[in-house]
């Protein structure tokens, strides 16, 4: 019988994997750094979450179930290699959620050349604040190209999960970024392969928000950004 968190994982692959299917302009990113020690596997998360949609063969099985339902039309038909190639990737070096949101953004830039025009992003249901409120809003973008898709979690855990959330959500408040003081220790260890990015090299537009971090936790970057101008 699988875990909670298995579930709901393979609930959040689904929903990636459908809208990614019928959205013929979606880039599916699967987000997560290598965040445990294990002397098994250095595998990071994300790619971890690909490997387990591959070996059930999700996207096939989807794919087939949409067709059945008439969600995807004949101009829609493609092989799932090509779908696999193209339109999924994986981002692997997020520590946080401030992270997996931001560094994302680069990784499309990186697999596309040019930044989303609409961000949509699966999660729990009760981090949706964090990312609409917090995340979405210190990387200024636009709340009409965001869509936040909630994964609703079992009800027996609701409550201890929320309570949790509200602690991270007041953290988050007083330090937008991430990059002081609690924040910035968990981040660390959760890098405990020492990992480092390279989007200040691919997304050189990036460099000021990616470095950014005010001494008072709260002031939002100031300067310009790609999407500042996105209608």
């Amino acid at each position: 019988m699988r875990s909670l968190l298995e579930r709901i994982l393979y609930h959040q692959k689904i929903e990636g994997i459908k809208l990614s299917l019928i959205r013929k302009d979606a880039l599916l990113i699967y987000s997560g750094g290598q965040t445990r020690l294990k002397s098994n596997s250095s595998l990071s998360e994300s790619t971890s979450y690909s490997n387990v949609a591959n070996s059930l063969n999700l996207y096939q099985v989807i794919y087939d179930q949409l067709l059945e339902e008439r969600q995807l039309d004949r101009h829609q038909r493609f092989r799932i290699h090509e779908f696999l190639t193209d339109r999924v990737t994986t981002e692997e070096f997020a520590l946080d959620s401030w992270t997996n949101l931001v560094f994302s953004v680069a990784r499309f830039k990186e697999f596309t050349g040019h930044y989303p025009h609409h961000i949509t992003v699966i999660g729990h249901s009760f981090k949706s604040k964090r990312f609409q409120e917090i995340h979405r809003e210190a990387l200024r973008w636009p709340s009409e190209k965001f869509e936040y898709v909630s994964i609703q979690d079992d009800s027996n855990q609701l409550e201890s999960r929320y309570l949790g959330e509200k602690e991270v959500f007041q953290s988050f408040g007083f330090d937008r970024y991430g990059c002081l003081g609690k924040l910035m220790s968990k981040r660390i260890s959760r890098n405990p392969f020492r990992r480092f990015h390279s989007y200040l090299i691919s997304n050189y537009e990036l460099t000021g928000l990616l470095e950014w971090c005010p001494a008072n936790g709260i002031d939002w970057y100031p300067g310009p950004l790609p999407w500042s101008n996105l209608t």
